[in-house]
């Protein structure tokens, strides 16, 4: 699902840029949860990046993180 979405909104462009790019700064940028380097203090959890803040965004913000693999910038 990810990655037909990635590829439908990439071939898009508006002002020349992807549509899928302008959703993931307009995503970013507004929203109250954040993306931080992991302290490793919960053992449970083992990705290099964690998710905080409003579960609802922190969720979209998972979605793109795992749509961009480790291309997504910090």
């Amino acid at each position: 699902m990810i990655s037909q979405a990635k590829i439908t909104y990439q071939s898009m462009q508006s002002g020349g840029q992807s549509i899928w790019d302008i959703l993931i700064e307009g995503i970013l940028w507004n929203s109250s949860a954040w993306i931080e380097k992991n302290d490793f203090k919960d053992p449970l959890v083992k990705d290099e990046y964690v998710t905080k803040g409003n579960v609802t965004e922190q969720g979209i913000m998972k979605f793109f993180m795992n749509s961009m693999g480790s291309n997504f910038c910090v």
